[in-house]
């Protein structure tokens, strides 16, 4: 759903660190994995 919205031009604002790798992986196409890689999960 979140996706769907961001493709139809929403604005997702994380505020905390797990919703962050969430928009994160939304608006960049990345993956779960990434969040863990870069260390953002801590």
């Amino acid at each position: 759903l979140l996706t769907r919205l961001w493709e139809e031009g929403a604005r997702l604002h994380a505020v905390g660190c797990l919703t962050r790798c969430i928009v994160d992986e939304i608006t960049t196409g990345g993956s779960a994995d990434s969040c863990r890689a870069s260390g953002k999960d801590q």
